[in-house]
């Protein structure tokens, strides 16, 4: 007697009732490690393999919803974490700068703070501007808190990262001790990078509304 052929898609339903959740679905590739890094997703039609999910190799580490090194990466690269590590790589630089200025010329230490939060301001206000122009692509966040938790970042990492430098021998502008250094010098960078992003948005948005 002939039988007829079970459709692909019918296979695929068993197969998702009757899997248990500690495996993962992974396409059958020519390498092996490719095999263990690529998942495949439960509506395609393709030959797959069962494997345990904890822990599974990918390109990234472990795998993401297990593994630390994967989470960790994944936490680097939040929106937040990466604006905020930028301006605190612009303030320290500055801060740096000034200082060696003025080792050679400190009769123009004014001009040299003064182009210093110029430098600052600017490259949080124009990061802040290309985040206004691309609001629309992810409407469900909120670029004004999101540079809320950047500044605090910045602020934080900024005095840190000063402090460890000056305590390695480099000539930092007005460098202070540590406690100081993440309150109220974290309390300054905060200020500038957050004021200067917000004028940043709202810059984008206002000529976004004048374009329409």
């Amino acid at each position: 007697m002939n039988r007829q052929p079970i459709p692909r898609r019918q296979i695929d339903v068993a197969e998702k009732q009757s899997t248990p959740r500690n495996l993962l679905r992974t396409k059958i590739l020519f390498s092996p490690l490719d095999a263990l890094s690529r998942a495949l997703p439960p509506d395609r039609e393709e030959t797959v393999v069962l494997i345990p999910s904890s822990p599974v190799l990918t390109r990234h580490g472990t795998h993401p919803k297990t593994g630390a090194p994967a989470n960790f990466a994944r936490r680097l690269g939040d929106p937040r974490i990466v604006r905020g590590a930028g301006c605190a790589a612009v303030m320290v630089s500055v801060r740096v700068l000034i200082g060696s200025l003025l080792d050679t010329w400190p009769q123009h230490g004014a001009w040299f703070r003064g182009a210093g939060a110029v430098v600052v301001v600017g490259a949080a206000a124009a990061w802040g501007a290309w985040d206004g122009k691309r609001a629309d692509r992810a409407p469900d966040a909120d670029p004004t808190l999101r540079w809320l938790a950047a500044a605090v970042v910045a602020g934080v990492a900024a005095g840190a990262a000063a402090w460890l430098l000056a305590r390695g021998g480099v000539s930092v502008y007005r460098i202070n001790s540590l406690p100081f250094e993440l309150t109220a010098g974290a309390a300054w960078t905060l200020l500038l990078v957050f004021v200067a992003a917000v004028a940043g948005l709202r810059g984008a948005a206002g000529k976004k509304r004048r374009a329409r």
